[in-house]
């Protein structure tokens, strides 16, 4: 395992918990370091931690607005949490940058379908399989897990 603090890679061994202390001491030495921030929001998302990784990655977002492929980390993190429209926003503004990410737009896929638009969570599904070839994506099923709500 390793991980950045800015312009070194640290390599690691370390357990979960060591490694998430070693990656909060990096904030702390340098709590104006974006990268820092979302890297700990990464590995507290790991963890499970999604509200603290949000949080963190919220920080890095307002330290350095340009890191938009962490809007594609934290979506995950808020659908978990049932922040589904902040998710779906998220996916969205990864979108912008990666519009061929055909993973992105399953994830607005579901974060729609968990705000009850169908319509659109199937369209932003589609979209997806036209840009991965997944199993989900085979032809008629698309439309019946989505209206099952798997």
């Amino acid at each position: 395992r390793s991980h950045s603090t800015g312009s070194r890679c640290v390599k690691t061994k370390a357990s979960p918990a060591a490694h998430l202390e070693q990656l909060k001491r990096a904030v702390r030495a340098a709590p104006g370091n974006a990268k820092a921030h979302a890297e700990l929001g990464v590995a507290l998302q790991r963890e499970g931690k999604f509200e603290l990784a949000i949080e963190s990655q919220r920080r890095a977002l307002e330290l350095d607005p340009g890191m938009t492929e962490l809007y594609a980390v934290m979506a995950p993190a808020l659908q978990a949490v049932g922040q589904h429209q902040a998710a779906a926003d998220s996916y969205r503004r990864a979108l912008a940058s990666a519009p061929d990410n055909g993973t992105l737009h399953h994830g607005l896929g579901n974060a729609l379908r968990s705000l009850g638009q169908f319509d659109a969570a199937v369209a932003s599904s589609r979209r997806g399989c036209q840009r991965t070839a997944q199993n989900h994506c085979a032809k008629g099923r698309l439309g019946r897990r989505v209206r099952r709500g798997e």
